[in-house]
C-alpha cells in the first residue's frame, strides 16, 4: 500500500468463504477480525498496559468483542501493536485517556461494515 510517499505492508486472508482476517501490518504479525469498530493502538510490548486498556473500556461499558495482538520480532518488551473489536465507539473522554498513556504511541479507531455486511459502496453499485 502506497500513500502521501510512504509504502506499508499489510497482509489478510481469508477464512471460508466470509471471514476476512488481518494477518500482518507492518513489521507487526497478528490476526483480528475485519469487521465493525476496531481500535488500533501501538504500545509498548510490557506487562499492564492491556489490562489498563480493558479496565478502562469496561468502566465505560465499551465491551470487547475480540482481541489480537502483535509484537515487531520476536523479542518481548519493544514495539506491540494491538486490536480491539468492540460492539460500541468509545467516548472520546475515553479515547484521549488512551492517547495519554506513556506506553501507547498511537490509538485509532476504524469503523467497517458489521460481519456479514456489505460496504456501502458495493451495495450500491450493485444495485
Amino acid at each position: 500500500l502506497e500513500s502521501d510517499g510512504n509504502t506499508f505492508t499489510v497482509s489478510g486472508t481469508l477464512f471460508g468463504q466470509s471471514m476476512p482476517r488481518l494477518i500482518r501490518l507492518g513489521e507487526y504479525r497478528l490476526e483480528t477480525y475485519l469487521d465493525g469498530v476496531m481500535l488500533v493502538f501501538s504500545h509498548l510490548d510490557v506487562p499492564g498496559i492491556i489490562g489498563w486498556i480493558g479496565s478502562l473500556l469496561g468502566e465505560e461499558n465499551v465491551n470487547i468483542a475480540q482481541m489480537s495482538v502483535g509484537r515487531a520480532g520476536d523479542v518481548p518488551g519493544g514495539k506491540a501493536i494491538g486490536v480491539l473489536n468492540l460492539d460500541t465507539v468509545p467516548p472520546e473522554e475515553t479515547m484521549a485517556q488512551l492517547q495519554d498513556h506513556e506506553g501507547i504511541e498511537r490509538v485509532q479507531v476504524i469503523q467497517l461494515p458489521a460481519s456479514g455486511a456489505l460496504p456501502a459502496w458495493l451495495v450500491y453499485s450493485l444495485e
